[in-house]
């Protein structure tokens, strides 16, 4: 009894347990921590009893692999194998396992269009952890990723044990989305992405608002959106153009670039002079 291990949420996990007289007839489960291995009650995240994966020795043995879906303590109980099977059959509290892995209910905030980081915090984390940004309302682990993400996140910057920080993202898009992620042990696949740790939502001037000027008249450009600050630029051009791709037109002068005289999270007023119709 008494046994420590480790395991990452949603990854592969083959407990070993060390002790005499270990048998192939031996089988565990895993419950929650709070619950007692005589009376606990059967619920979703408790393991159902697995069995030994390979004969062993009768000082050490390694049961079956297991995914455990949530984040937290849960404890080992013990069967020898004899008699009939039963939930007071597996009386023995032999091992406590912490599960660990990202934070869940996360929320991330990016810039529509432009590069932001994403920053993943947890327990047991490594370098070798990735995220995939899907649409939201799909399930992670059966989703592919969201069509916006125009650079999707690679391996960490950099990462510790409580913390990845994913760079460089770049992702087009009005809609809030769901970030999944994975140990990064196996094929880097979509279906390997189970856990859900949070929720991508995106600052940035609303989509499709619609200005008013007076040929050759000063006037007042106010947009409309969130997490606007006196960073933000506008610029206009021709109707057939493209953002970010093209110069602005010959009838606007300069001053929508200036800095906006007024501003809150939700709305900057910006001054511009419409030289032409």
């Amino acid at each position: 009894s008494g046994q420590t291990l480790q395991a990452v949420v949603n990854a592969a996990f083959s407990p070993s347990l060390s002790g005499t007289a270990l048998t192939v007839n031996n089988r565990i489960k895993i419950i929650l921590s709070t619950e007692t291995c005589t009376s606990h009650v059967e619920n979703t995240v408790r393991v159902a009893r697995i069995s030994p994966a390979t004969t062993g020795t009768p000082t050490s043995i390694t049961f079956g692999s297991v995914r455990i879906t949530a984040t937290g303590s849960y404890k080992v109980c013990w069967w020898d194998g004899s008699g009939t099977e039963s939930i007071s059959a597996y009386r023995a509290d032999v091992a406590t396992i912490t599960v660990g892995g990202p934070d869940t209910g996360q929320y991330f905030t990016g810039i529509n269009g432009f590069q932001f980081t994403l920053t993943v915090t947890g327990t047991q984390l490594t370098s070798g952890g990735r995220i995939l940004i899907v649409d939201q309302g799909g399930s992670c682990g059966g989703s592919i990723q969201a069509t916006g993400v125009q650079t999707p996140p690679a391996a960490p910057s950099t990462a510790s044990a409580t913390q990845q920080v994913f760079s460089g993202v770049v992702v087009f898009s009005f809609l809030q989305l769901d970030v999944c992620w994975w140990d990064g042990v196996g094929e880097d696949d979509s279906e390997n992405y189970r856990t859900l740790i949070g929720t991508l939502a995106f600052d940035g001037p609303t989509s499709s608002q619609t200005f008013s000027a007076i040929v050759g008249q000063l006037t007042s450009l106010t947009v409309v959106g969130s997490g606007l600050t006196t960073a933000g630029r506008v610029r206009a051009i021709d109707n057939t153009a493209a953002c970010g791709a093209s110069a602005p037109t010959a009838a606007t002068p300069a001053e929508p670039a200036a800095v906006p005289p007024s501003v809150t999270e939700a709305s900057v007023v910006a001054p511009a002079r419409i030289a032409a119709s």
